[in-house]
């Protein structure tokens, strides 16, 4: 029998993975990269709050997203039949109505229901990590941060704390001087030490690459990640390089 997570993800994949005369290739990000894994990066953020926050996370752009009217509906009634109320409300009240306004009419809306302003939250929280893949238009990553910044506020979050750097001074940077293993989200997280500084990455599900993460989304590895040893880490995920996408800076 299938659990709700594996029938949420069913219907996610078939909205944002699937050809369609809209997404012929499937739908992508402005970077073009498959738009599944913004959907399994919001999921696992709030999967430690529950299952149904992650229900939602997967289900968060599926009405929305969904390519014509009738597969809209299509979606709805998958939705209804298989989840409950509160899912069902949450996942409503996640989903933007045509002409409402975002900030007067839909984030208000959006913030009376808790599980949708946690998803929104973590939705709004992975847009922002990635505008700096836009720094090389600062018009459009700049664009993209102001947008964002203001949701999160918008929504109860100082969001300027969200892109705020990590800085190591000589001293503090001293402890980096190998690679750090993290089950971050019930994902793979590393962090690569060089010169006195730190780059990091994380795999989300389904993808090919690593992905490099912000300064903040680095910091978080520490506050809600679990930090591992390279024989837990290689346990857990598989080796990097052999089970997983290889990494040079790791090797």
């Amino acid at each position: 029998m299938k659990s709700r997570i594996d029938i949420a993800r069913e219907i996610a994949e078939k909205v944002h993975l699937e050809p369609n005369e809209k997404y012929p290739e499937g739908q992508k990000d402005k970077k073009e990269n498959p738009y599944m894994a913004h959907i399994n990066d919001v999921a696992a953020r709030v999967s430690e709050l529950g299952e149904s926050y992650e229900i939602v996370g997967l289900l968060h752009d599926a009405i929305e997203d969904a390519h014509n009217d009738l597969a809209r509906e299509e979606v709805r009634n998958l939705i209804n039949s298989n989840f409950n109320s509160e899912i069902i409300e949450a996942i409503n009240a996640m989903t933007k109505n045509e002409n409402e306004d975002y900030f007067l009419e839909y984030l208000p809306r959006l913030k009376k229901n808790n599980i949708a302003l946690k998803v929104k939250i973590a939705d709004s929280s992975h847009n922002l990590s990635k505008a700096h893949l836009f720094d090389d238009d600062p018009e459009v990553a700049n664009e993209l941060r102001k947008k964002y910044i203001a949701v999160l506020n918008e929504l109860g979050v100082d969001g300027k704390e969200c892109e705020e750097p990590i800085i190591f001074d000589k001293e503090e940077s001293k402890w980096l001087t190998e690679t750090l293993y993290f089950n971050w989200y019930k994902k793979p997280a590393i962090i690569v030490s060089f010169d006195g500084g730190a780059l990091s990455y994380f795999l989300n599900p389904n993808d090919a690459d690593w992905t490099l993460a912000t300064p903040h989304q680095m910091c978080d590895y520490f506050y809600r990640g679990t930090k591992l040893t390279k024989k837990e880490f290689n346990k857990e995920f598989g080796e990097i390089g052999v089970n997983l996408p290889e990494l040079k800076e790791v090797l």
